[in-house]
């Protein structure tokens, strides 16, 4: 049964994230990591007869790097690779 929820709670959150880029010539580099914290996440409770509820799940936890790798060999040309890693987690 979906429908309004009011014992819903704001979810909060608080949220690090430190990167550095570097470049030189026709090679740049970006590496990105982050940490997010989250009281009172928002998740669906249940989705029946296109209507969804909603409730909070207690804490979750999710960090994770991202980077990227850049090289122009011509001024028309570029190569690019990146990737990312994230661990999600219920802290409670």
């Amino acid at each position: 049964e979906g429908g309004f929820n009011p014992d819903l709670e704001p979810a909060r959150s608080r949220q690090l994230e430190l990167g550095i880029r570097t470049a030189s010539g026709q090679t740049s580099f970006d590496l990105t990591a982050f940490l997010i914290r989250v009281e009172d996440e928002i998740v669906v409770d249940s989705a029946s007869g296109g209507r969804t509820r909603f409730r909070n799940a207690g804490a979750t936890e999710r960090e994770g790097l991202e980077a990227s790798w850049r090289w122009r060999p011509l001024p028309d040309w570029s190569l690019l690779g990146t990737a990312s890693w994230i661990d999600a987690r219920y802290r409670d």
